[in-house]
C-alpha cells in the first residue's frame, strides 16, 4: 500500500541552511563543531563583531505556514471523532493519544491505526 501524501505540500524556505560551529573550531582540531554560546564579555562573536561567526537566533527560524510539511497531528480519543475528520484526512495525521489505555487504543477504529502508521 502506498503511503498518504498530503493535498497541498508547500515549498520550504530556509533563511540559512549552513550549521552555526563553535567560535574558532575551525582552527582547533581539539573543539568540536557543536555550537556553543560564547561567555566571555570581551569576546568577538558575542559583541557581534563585523566578520566574525554569526550568532543563532529568533531571526533565523522557520515560516510557520511551511515548517511542517506533510501531514498535522490530531488526536482521536474514539470512533465517533474519527467520523468527523475523515472528510479533511488529506491534512491531518490522526493518532490515539497516548494517554489512553492499552485495551481502549486497540479498540479504535482500523483506519485511524493506518494513519498513525501502526501495522495491523
Amino acid at each position: 500500500m502506498a503511503a498518504l501524501q498530503p493535498l497541498v505540500k508547500p515549498k520550504i524556505d530556509k533563511k540559512r541552511t549552513k550549521k552555526f560551529i563553535w567560535y574558532q573550531s575551525e582552527q582547533y582540531a581539539k573543539i568540536k563543531r557543536n555550537w556553543r554560546e560564547p561567555r566571555d564579555i570581551d569576546n568577538r562573536v558575542q559583541r557581534r563583531v563585523k566578520g566574525q561567526i554569526l550568532m543563532p537566533n529568533s531571526g533565523y527560524g522557520s515560516n510557520k505556514r511551511t515548517k511542517h510539511s506533510g501531514f498535522r497531528k490530531f488526536p482521536v480519543p474514539n470512533v465517533k471523532e474519527l467520523e468527523v475528520t475523515n472528510l479533511a484526512v488529506l491534512t491531518l495525521f490522526t493518532f490515539p493519544p497516548g494517554t489512553k489505555s492499552h485495551r481502549r487504543k486497540n479498540s479504535t477504529a482500523p483506519s485511524a491505526r493506518l494513519h498513525s502508521g501502526e501495522e495491523e
